[in-house]
């Protein structure tokens, strides 16, 4: 078993996240007069990362400025999404950026 086959399992052990929990968390977690407004280029990484999108993945990766570090509201990074749906190819992709930390 790969190391990141590893990871991801130890992140989601059990497989079964569905996307449009990680979508309506986004929406739904905002207090009262608090902005949850995230950047176009944080929310379309977290989108890449929840359903895949390696060629999104890598447009905004090599956009000049892109947060591969940025924290959804649920406290979670693109690296933590992507594994969480078990997309492997994403998290190798994620790991080789110097600026994830």
């Amino acid at each position: 078993m790969s190391v990141l086959r590893k990871l991801v399992d130890i992140i989601n052990p059990w497989k079964e996240v569905n996307v449009q929990d990680h979508a309506s968390s986004n929406s739904s977690s905002s207090g009262e007069g608090a902005t949850n407004e995230e950047p176009a280029e944080t929310e379309e990484m977290n989108v890449a990362c929840l359903t895949g999108n390696r060629v999104l993945l890598n447009e905004i990766l090599l956009r000049q400025g892109a947060d591969p570090n940025s924290v959804r509201p649920t406290n979670k990074t693109p690296l933590i999404l992507a594994c969480e749906m078990g997309h492997i190819e994403l998290v190798r992709r994620l790991l080789q950026d110097p600026r994830v930390d």
